[in-house]
């Protein structure tokens, strides 16, 4: 069976992974970023904002 590989690119450095591998990798970032925008928006909600003239 051929496995097909996939070249993703993390930090500058290049890999070759498996596209299974690669899915994998890509549900984990967007998890992570799913996370952040929570995060943001949490804060977001705690802080409050002055315009500095």
């Amino acid at each position: 069976m051929e496995t097909k590989l996939t070249k993703v690119i993390i930090g500058g450095k290049e890999y070759e992974v498996t596209d299974k591998q690669a899915q994998q990798m890509l549900d984990i970032i967007s998890n992570d970023v799913e996370q952040l925008k929570k995060d943001v928006e949490e804060l977001n909600n705690c802080l409050t904002w002055r315009i500095i003239e």
